[in-house]
């Protein structure tokens, strides 16, 4: 009270699992917080001294996974950058050193682990598949084959598409993994802890594939032959209520 503190507007703001830049930059504005093109200048060249980013050489989406998914409080006058830094601090204390060392134990980047974690973060539907998921893409990484990931195409298209046409599998990116091998050059949106920490932990499988059930839940198969089958027997569940002019495709299906 003696410092007026209590006089201030605090804005209370929640950015969710799985949101990319463009959406956390436009819940800011919503919510009252600073100007967009300002946001996007401290994001792009904001200078921001965390050990995380020294080895990101990417320019605009440099940023991109690591504005981390929290509630924060601010005072509602508080600059772009402040609130960026903000963000980025609290990523820096929930990658703990523990994490650190696991990164160093797989032989990865930090910067490819949160990728890997951004794309289960948006793959994932329920807490329980995370690890089994992230098994699929490590083991799919182990074995030179391109992960296929239907989330890394919508984050090309800037467009979360329920249903995937053929046609946006073939968009020319270096984040469309169904065209280029390995992982994308950088996360594809914010992971949560749990994503995080399935791509550090995933589960040990032989899991190659995974096709999209219609509780968001997904069927795992070993084989390209298991695969067609778990797909066959879905498939009349897709097709209810769809045109099959162009022949579509459901979020979460891999394919090879």
């Amino acid at each position: 009270l003696q410092s007026g503190k209590g006089f201030m507007d605090i804005v209370k703001f929640t950015i969710p699992e799985g949101f990319e830049i463009r959406m956390i930059v436009d819940k800011l504005v919503e919510r009252g917080l600073g100007d967009k093109e300002r946001f996007y200048e401290a994001i792009n060249n904001g200078m921001y001294e965390y050990d995380f980013l020294q080895n990101i050489l990417r320019k605009e989406e440099r940023l991109e996974g690591y504005l981390c998914p929290d509630t924060y409080e601010v005072y509602r006058y508080t600059d772009e950058e402040e609130i960026i830094d903000k963000m980025l601090e609290r990523f820096d204390n929930v990658f703990n050193e523990e994490y650190k060392k696991r990164v160093e134990e797989m032989d990865m980047s930090m910067d490819e682990i949160v990728t890997l974690a951004s794309i289960i973060e948006r793959e994932a539907k329920v807490d329980e598949e995370r690890k089994i998921i992230s098994s699929v893409f490590h083991n799919r990484l182990k074995s030179k084959m391109m992960l296929q990931s239907c989330a890394t195409v919508q984050y090309v298209l800037k467009e979360r598409k329920e249903i995937l046409l053929y046609k946006d599998l073939e968009i020319q990116s270096p984040y469309n993994t169904y065209k280029n091998l390995g992982l994308p050059p950088g996360p594809i949106a914010s992971p949560g802890l749990k994503s995080i920490e399935a791509a550090l932990y995933p589960d040990e499988t032989d899991y190659l594939y995974f096709v999209a059930k219609n509780d968001g839940t997904h069927v795992f198969t070993k084989t390209f032959k298991e695969h067609i089958e778990a797909q066959n027997k879905l498939k009349n569940n897709w097709t209810i209520g769809n045109t099959y002019k162009n022949y579509v495709l459901p979020i979460n299906v891999i394919f090879f």
